[in-house]
């Protein structure tokens, strides 16, 4: 089961809050908490994706169509509360050894498509490679300013 925490779910409207259910069903069971924000940066939606197995939705590109449609559809809820809000990311995965770590961010000038290939190029490009053993995770960040996804092993 995979747990998402946001920092906008009580604010999204009671009938998004039923569509954001059924879209999440889709990809397993899951559980829905909120993210409590003590920051600057009220704007800012933030979506954190806890023990998801990543590598089930890059098995085929229908699994990964529904992994770009969930995300699509919780940046569309970011922007439904204020037009122009960004929306972070980070998708954890600790089902695999090394565990995996994604970041990035979703702003109206970043084109989502492109972002949504890249991350899907480089989690083919990861997935079965081999990793020596003092290596615990592997870190997949997207650089706004470069428009490129980082891949670190820690």
């Amino acid at each position: 089961m995979f747990k998402i925490y946001t920092n906008i779910f009580k604010k999204i409207k009671p009938e998004n809050k039923k569509d954001f259910k059924v879209k999440l069903k889709s990809l397993g069971n899951f559980e829905i908490g909120d993210y409590e924000q003590k920051t600057l940066g009220e704007n800012v939606s933030k979506y954190i994706v806890d023990s998801l197995d990543i590598y089930k939705y890059t098995e085929d590109l229908k699994a990964w169509d529904k992994m770009e449609n969930l995300i699509t559809q919780l940046y569309h809820y970011s922007q439904e509360l204020e037009p122009k809000r960004e929306a972070q990311f980070w998708i954890k995965d600790t089902s695999q050894k090394p565990s995996i770590n994604i970041a990035f961010n979703l702003t109206p000038w970043i084109n989502q498509t492109d972002l949504l290939a890249g991350l899907y190029s480089i989690l083919q490009s990861v997935k079965g490679k081999k990793y020596s053993s003092g290596i615990d995770i592997i870190w997949i960040s997207f650089d706004p300013e470069l428009l490129a996804w980082a891949l670190k092993s820690l």
